[in-house]
């Protein structure tokens, strides 16, 4: 297995995003400075960098994912319901062509009935399989099932029609799977959040050699200053959930966080497995559950001095 891509950033998606467009915004305040540093620091190379930052915010998340994939089922749901109804049609012309009702079931087998009743309950794998059986079937037994005037069966036009369903059904579920696979485009929004994450930390580590001696103006290129900024500390708890043993962060994992009395508030990890909660101080229990994997249950006590991490390694 691959090792899952990490990111490299201390905080959550959104907070990287925050903390980086306010920080190239200082730098474009203090653009002459960085200048007579590098030839380099000029105006487009902060316009070429924050257009890096929105292509990556604009990467779907979990959530966008989630809802493409189920809209693209409930497309699947309304072809599989067309392809079923084309099978029965198709079994009622193998019954008028095969008079010996002893031969019916060989015949339907042959066609893909095996697959019929799967097929019917959303497994699409059956689905696919019914298809190709019936397909090869209406390919094989064509002559057959058209009859010869005057006792004419199936229509000249159905396998053109069942053909097209097929293909149709065949085209919608590779992008529904490919709507399901998560891992490759979790990858590459962090990715593209670590690439920025470089070029900006690379600027922010100049901006401090450039105003060493310029405590205020030094300020406006600490990333933890800018982070502190645009979010408070404060009483909370803030960390990452990802896999034991392959360290893939769980994007989507859901934390149910609970204040001893109080009711529980949920809180879902973003696409790079981090997650935050601002909370006030008292004793919490923390559970967290993700798909397929066995779910954990923390304790501890916070005061109010800022966020605690609290880290989860989840079991298959």
């Amino acid at each position: 297995m691959a090792e899952a891509v990490k990111p490299d950033y201390p905080c959550s998606m959104g907070d990287l995003y925050s903390i980086m467009e306010t920080g190239w915004g200082n730098y474009k305040s203090k653009l002459a400075s960085f200048t007579a540093f590098k030839g380099i620091y000029n105006a487009a190379y902060a316009t070429t960098a924050l257009a890096a930052v929105a292509a990556a915010k604009a990467l779907p998340d979990d959530a966008a994912r989630s809802a493409t994939a189920e809209t693209l089922r409930i497309q699947l749901v309304k072809t599989s319901k067309t392809c079923l109804l084309n099978f029965r049609m198709l079994k009622s012309y193998i019954e008028t062509a095969f008079p010996d009702s002893d031969l019916w079931a060989i015949q339907f087998s042959a066609a893909g009935q095996d697959s019929f009743e799967a097929a019917g309950k959303e497994d699409w794998e059956k689905m696919e399989s019914l298809l190709t059986s019936a397909k090869n079937y209406l390919t094989n037994n064509n002559a057959l099932l058209l009859g010869v005037a005057p006792n004419l069966n199936m229509p000249a036009g159905f396998p053109a029609t069942f053909t097209t369903t097929a293909s149709t059904f065949s085209t919608q579920y590779g992008q529904f799977k490919a709507a399901m696979e998560t891992s490759e485009a979790t990858a590459a929004k962090v990715k593209a959040n670590n690439a920025c994450y470089k070029t900006f930390m690379g600027m922010m580590k100049d901006g401090q050699l450039i105003f060493a001696n310029d405590f205020e103006a030094k300020k406006l290129f600490v990333f933890n200053t800018i982070w502190d900024m645009i979010n408070p500390p404060q009483s909370g708890l803030k960390g990452v959930v990802k896999a034991s043993g392959t360290n893939e962060p769980l994007g989507g994992a859901v934390l149910k966080i609970q204040k001893e009395g109080e009711v529980a508030i949920t809180v879902i990890t973003d696409d790079d497995g981090s997650y935050s909660a601002r909370l006030s101080a008292g004793k919490f229990t923390v559970t967290v559950m993700a798909t397929g994997f066995t779910s954990q249950t923390k304790t501890t006590e916070l005061k109010s001095d800022g966020y605690h991490t609290m880290d989860f390694e989840m079991v298959v």
